[in-house]
C-alpha cells in the first residue's frame, strides 16, 4: 500500500484537525478489480476502503464474517491488517484506498520562515 518514510507519518487524522491544515493532505489510491480474480493486500497504513462498480466481496483476517460491499459503501481498515477482494459475476469493479497523512516537516517550515522574516525582513536567504 504506502510505506513509511520520515518525512510523512500515515496514519488516521484525529477530528479535531480539519483538512484545510496545511501539515494534512490525502493519498488515493485507485485499483481495479478483474472478475474471477483474488487481490490480497497487507494494510501499511490505517485506510478507508471504497467500492465502486459491481459487488465486491471482503475478507478480513481474523474476522469470521465477510462482508458484501456495493458502490459507495466503506470500510475502514487498520494498519497491519490483512484482507482479500473479488468481484461478484462477470464485470469490473474498483477500489479506492484513501490515507491522511501528516506532514511532519509543516511546522519546522513556518518556524524557519518566521525567523527568516524576523532576521532578514521577508526576504528570501541568499539575497
Amino acid at each position: 500500500m504506502t510505506e513509511r518514510s520520515p518525512q510523512f507519518d500515515c496514519r488516521e487524522v484525529s477530528g479535531r484537525r480539519s483538512l484545510d491544515d496545511d501539515r494534512l493532505f490525502k493519498i488515493i489510491v485507485h485499483v481495479p478489480l478483474a472478475p474471477h480474480r483474488i487481490a490480497g493486500w497487507r494494510m501499511r497504513a490505517d485506510a478507508q476502503l471504497r467500492a465502486h462498480g459491481n459487488e465486491i466481496w471482503l475478507t478480513r483476517e481474523g474476522r469470521l464474517d465477510d462482508y458484501w460491499l456495493r458502490m459507495g459503501d466503506v470500510v475502514n481498515l487498520k494498519r497491519g491488517e490483512r484482507v482479500w477482494l473479488s468481484v461478484d459475476g462477470g464485470a469490473e469493479a474498483h477500489v479506492t484506498f484513501t490515507i491522511q497523512c501528516v506532514d511532519r516537516r509543516a511546522g519546522l517550515r513556518r518556524w524557519l520562515a518566521r525567523i527568516q522574516t524576523r532576521l532578514f525582513g521577508g526576504l528570501p536567504i541568499g539575497v
